[in-house]
């Protein structure tokens, strides 16, 4: 009798423990698609910001290249946030060249 309900004990702790693991890895996979990290209208024209910034440093070091001006790092940024909205993301991989996409 005893070794019974040992057992059934056993089975029960077997199963809340499945359980549990079972909800935390639901929890792992759901949790990122509820971070909102990326919005198309901060994060890819404050990359693209910093990477002129980048560029007008690298242009202080060699002389022979001229620096980005407001208005032009303005346009990148506007550019960048188009570059997000629907239908046009899709070009990202068109190749011109062929008039096909590729990865």
């Amino acid at each position: 009798m005893e070794n019974s309900i040992l057992i059934v004990l056993k089975q029960k702790r077997d199963h809340r423990s499945t359980f549990i693991v079972s909800v935390l890895l639901l929890l792992f996979f759901v949790t990122p698609i509820l971070v909102k990290s990326y919005s198309p209208y901060y994060t890819h024209p404050s990359l693209t910001e910093e990477i002129s910034k980048f560029y007008n440093y690298s242009s202080v070091l060699d002389n022979s290249v001229r620096k980005l001006d407001f208005q032009e790092v303005q346009w990148m940024r506007q550019g960048a946030a188009e570059e997000d909205e629907p239908a046009r993301w899709a070009n990202h991989f068109y190749d011109p060249l062929y008039f096909s996409k590729s990865s």
